[in-house]
């Protein structure tokens, strides 16, 4: 059985925060019995010390470093936790520019074609109407009565392919990177009066 002394001294540096260990080797070097000081260290914790119940163990675990919880993952849940973090970074950096930059990808980039395609012939045709059934012979002209600003392709960022032929007709070609390159055509002849 351990001696009183012995117990409030045990009890004295629990009070000071010092750990079990460190209590132990501190009273061995001042000539206690390992047995008796293991014994005033139990009676200690279990007569005068709080009982942590499961819910403050798992609150104190969830405010360890991150250096001690990585110090309890085996080397082999070390790696699946890094792969898991890398894995994580990867889609996390997809998401973000499919995102921020949604012309990044040639679905992407051919469905932006399409709608030019569509804005254009229709400002072709506004501007065609509206000068006496002639087409303009750059796109640049369609600037800015019949569209905001000139598209540009969205990968090149060059101007789309644009002519106007001799008896007046425009062609149009839109180079896809996922199908053929579609070229709009028109016909129209001029009656002579």
């Amino acid at each position: 059985m351990a001696p009183q002394e012995l117990i409030n001294l045990v009890l004295q540096r629990f009070e000071l925060g010092e750990k079990d260990t460190k209590i132990k080797e501190s009273l061995l070097g001042d000539g206690w019995h390992e047995d008796e000081i293991d014994e005033a260290i139990s009676k200690v914790k279990k007569t005068f010390l709080p009982q942590e119940s499961p819910e403050q163990e798992t609150i104190q675990k969830s405010h360890l470093s991150f250096k001690e919880v990585l110090s309890d993952i085996s080397p082999r849940g070390k790696y699946i936790l890094l792969a898991g973090l890398v894995f994580f970074a990867i889609i996390s950096f997809s998401v973000w520019n499919l995102i921020l930059f949604p012309g990044t990808n040639p679905e992407q980039r051919d469905l932006e074609r399409s709608k030019v395609r569509s804005s254009l012939t229709n400002a072709l045709n506004n501007y065609f109407n509206q000068n006496d059934y002639t087409y303009p012979n750059s796109l640049e002209e369609l600037v800015p009565e019949n569209i905001d600003t000139l598209p540009l392709d969205p990968k090149t960022r060059r101007p789309y392919d644009y002519t106007v032929s001799e008896n007046g007709n425009y062609k149009l070609c839109i180079n896809y990177e996922l199908k053929k390159v579609e070229c709009i055509q028109t016909y129209y002849v001029k009656d002579d009066e």
